[in-house]
């Protein structure tokens, strides 16, 4: 059981960083965008 705790735990950790790169790479995006047009 304790072993599958640790599983869900490193799966959701992985999950986030995922998320927290796609988030920082649409935020460059969304910058060099508005940099164009300035």
């Amino acid at each position: 059981m304790k072993i599958k705790n640790i599983a869900v735990q490193e799966k959701n950790e992985l999950f986030f960083f995922d998320f927290a790169v796609k988030y920082i790479l649409a935020f460059s995006a969304v910058l060099l965008t508005l940099l164009k047009f300035v």
